[in-house]
């Protein structure tokens, strides 16, 4: 039976946000959010935190294990390396990524690549090849075998530190599959991701809105949020680079 594990990728060496991970959003660490989303994830095996041997990274470390999820730590900048690592240790066949970096992703869309990914067997199941969903939905189930292919064929930084890059810039080699949700193209610019001081606030004053209508939110009132905050701050665009 093919195993999934759950593996969330973060790390304190953030260029646009230093020591993100822990940076709190009403009042919770963005960490802890990622895990407590993560556990509500029903079709993987297993879940644990990626993290590096760096020490700045202890804390998170010594936190992920306080909330009882298991950690493997390994290179900080060769995150692909760190991944297949990670999978060898738990024993996974492929593995969803979970970035650390999005404190308001839906368990139910993440599910429902897993479902797929499991019935198609697949290199690659995502939602973002092409883009399906704002960033901070992204979506991305990996086989083990197909990444270890990719760490063989190629030694380049970026796709050793964004490990799904080398899929996209080489379709032909993989088999993936691109899974759509139905949102309108107008709200799949918006961003639900943390990866400078504007997506901070936005993702502070959703947090808010959320608690004060008693709600978890599911993925199309948390974008609705985005758009609306997006519109009553001149609309403005910021770029993303994900480094965990």
């Amino acid at each position: 039976m093919t195993r999934i594990g759950g593996i969330i990728f973060a790390r304190m060496n953030s260029s646009r946000l230093p020591g993100k991970a822990m940076i709190e959003i009403d009042g919770v660490s963005l960490i802890e959010r990622v895990i407590e989303r993560a556990k509500q994830i029903s079709k993987i095996d297993h879940l644990c935190v990626a993290t590096s041997i760096d020490k700045e990274d202890d804390i998170i470390a010594t936190l992920s294990k306080s909330k009882n999820i298991d950690v493997y730590r390994g290179s900080l900048l060769d995150v692909a390396v760190r991944a297949i690592e990670t999978c060898k240790e738990f024993n996974y066949d492929s593995f969803l990524r979970i970035c650390g970096d999005r404190p308001f992703f839906d368990f139910t869309i993440y599910d429902k690549l897993i479902e797929i990914h499991n019935l198609e067997s697949s290199d690659i199941t995502t939602n973002i090849f092409p883009r399906t969903v704002p960033p901070g939905l992204s979506g991305e189930v990996i086989s083990t075998n197909a990444l270890k292919f990719v760490i063989a064929q190629s030694n380049n930084k970026d796709h050793r530190e964004h490990i799904t890059k080398y899929f996209y810039e080489n379709p032909k080699l993989f088999n993936i599959r691109n899974v759509q949700n139905g949102i309108p193209k107008e709200k799949v610019n918006s961003r639900l991701v943390i990866d400078n001081h504007q997506d901070l606030k936005k993702a502070t004053w959703i947090a808010k809105k959320i608690k004060k209508n008693n709600t978890n939110a599911d993925y199309i009132q948390l974008i609705d949020l985005a758009f609306e905050w997006e519109n009553n701050n001149n609309n403005k665009k910021y770029g993303s680079i994900r480094n965990t």
